[in-house]
């Protein structure tokens, strides 16, 4: 009788034990941003935005084999954005709100402004990007940066 009051229990206990963690990452997008589409495939785009003066905000999830790591995942990105003709401007040091290391890659391309915050956890690279024309990008810089430091990483058991 004990035995099958235990086995009721796991499925109770591992409930409560999952309710607690997140399935995804996340990424809080700005106010003056509306969700257009959420995937939950697990890597891909988990999460996209627009503003009313068409800037885009985006997280995406991607696989990292092996353990790559932040600067390896940062000249990636950097070479690949180079080779389609986006000059980089700047990079900076960014934490997010879990403590978690990143890098912001900041490219410009014409007349448009398009920035990558890069994060690493494990087997899990985060990438969060905003980009629109440099003018209408200028005013939303400080909810770009805001909403960058807020991705988080799913959690794990």
């Amino acid at each position: 009788m004990k035995i099958q009051t235990h086995l009721l229990l796991l499925p109770l206990i591992a409930v409560f034990i999952l309710a607690g963690c997140d399935e995804e990452a996340s990424l809080t997008l700005p106010k003056q941003f509306i969700e257009t589409s959420t995937h939950s495939n697990r890597i891909g785009y988990i999460a996209r935005g627009i503003s009313a003066d068409k800037c885009v905000i985006a997280l995406q999830e991607r696989f990292n084999p092996k353990n790559g790591t932040l600067k390896f995942w940062a000249e990636v990105i950097r070479i690949e954005l180079k080779s389609r003709g986006y000059v980089l401007t700047k990079t900076d040091p960014i934490t997010s709100t879990q403590d978690t290391p990143g890098t912001i890659l900041k490219f410009t391309h014409d007349e448009m402004c398009y920035w990558l915050a890069i994060f690493v956890d494990g087997n899990t690279v985060l990438i969060a990007e905003a980009g629109g024309l440099t003018k209408q990008f200028e005013t939303h810089e400080a909810q770009f940066l805001e909403a960058f430091q807020s991705v988080k990483f799913p959690n794990t058991l």
